[in-house]
């Protein structure tokens, strides 16, 4: 479970990095500035990459962890699928939320500072968990 969660993270994360790199301008300005944002770009390719693997290593040992009968085996990748749909979508919902969050914190507080410094938390922290804890998996005890 610990590898689909880093997975989800990596693949988001690396994902987002790669594509603000794409959306950007070429770097300009002084050398150092250039290789840090080719520094950021490869960092992001390599996290991708990471964690595709930890996510399909980590489906992939769902199978290996099955009973030996065939009904059991395909209950334990769809119980697997379910979780991680759920773990995606508790991601997606936490950047999605992230946004209006700080908007409505900073229009109400009037500051952008504090409007990051409480959107983060509850954007990134509050949302994810609402939705695991709302969303619980076929057969979980609740």
């Amino acid at each position: 479970m610990r590898d689909k969660i880093f997975g989800v993270i990596g693949v988001l994360w690396g994902g987002a990095i790669l594509v603000s790199a794409f959306v950007r301008d070429l770097p300009e300005g002084s050398a150092a500035y250039a290789r840090g944002q080719s520094t950021g770009f490869v960092f992001g390719a390599l996290l991708l990459v990471v964690g595709a693997y930890y996510l399909l290593r980590g489906s992939k040992s769902v199978r290996s962890h099955a009973p030996v009968g065939d009904e059991h085996r395909i209950s334990a990748v769809r119980r697997g699928g379910i979780e991680l749909l759920r773990l995606l979508v508790a991601a997606i919902a936490g950047l999605v939320s992230f946004f209006p969050l700080f908007w409505l914190s900073a229009l109400a507080s009037g500051s952008n500072s504090v409007g990051v410094w409480v959107a983060l938390p509850l954007g990134f922290i509050g949302v994810p968990v609402l939705v695991l804890k709302l969303w619980r998996p076929p057969g979980a005890s609740a």
